[in-house]
């Protein structure tokens, strides 16, 4: 009797070991790669070479990423940079389309403002999940709705190109 109790809680204790060992790998494969701060800035740098701001918006001067969180090195997920410029980038667009009064003008920037789906941040920042949501905030956007585009910059977006 003895026996069978051990052997079954050897048993149990293996499934045990191996169910913790999934989680704690599923856990750590969200990023399989991780990069330092600096590194973050060079690809905010990169990115934003790329894209024209709005009229009248700058880059942020300074890009800071924390070299140090809670006594430890901070570290980001690869693209994390790519995917911030972009965001600014559309923030630039978002509010200078929000701001415009001129209709004509409205019209010329719509196209900027719709662009976010080529751009890092939907393709690499956007759980696949959630791009169909803003496919169809852009998409009400594109037909005359501006109140969640509205929302979403307000709340998300600097008021200005202060970053």
């Amino acid at each position: 009797m003895r026996w069978r109790n051990l052997v079954g809680a050897i048993i149990v204790s293996a499934f045990a070991i191996a169910a913790a060992g999934c989680k704690a790998e599923l856990q750590t494969n969200q990023h399989s790669e991780w990069i330092k701060a600096n590194q973050a800035v060079a690809e905010y740098r990169d990115e934003a070479a790329k894209l024209k701001l709005a009229p009248g918006w700058e880059w942020p001067s300074q890009v800071i990423y924390d070299e140090e969180r809670h006594g430890m090195e901070a570290l980001y997920g690869v693209n994390t940079g790519r995917i911030d410029a972009a965001w600014y980038w559309h923030c630039s667009w978002g509010r200078q389309y929000l701001g415009e009064t001129d209709l004509a003008k409205r019209a010329e920037y719509l196209p900027q403002v719709l662009a976010l789906r080529d751009s890092a941040f939907f393709k690499l920042g956007l759980a696949v999940e959630d791009r169909p949501a803003r496919e169809d905030t852009l998409n009400r956007l594109a037909s005359g709705d501006v109140s969640e585009f509205r929302n979403i910059i307000e709340v998300n977006c600097p008021a200005n190109s202060e970053g």
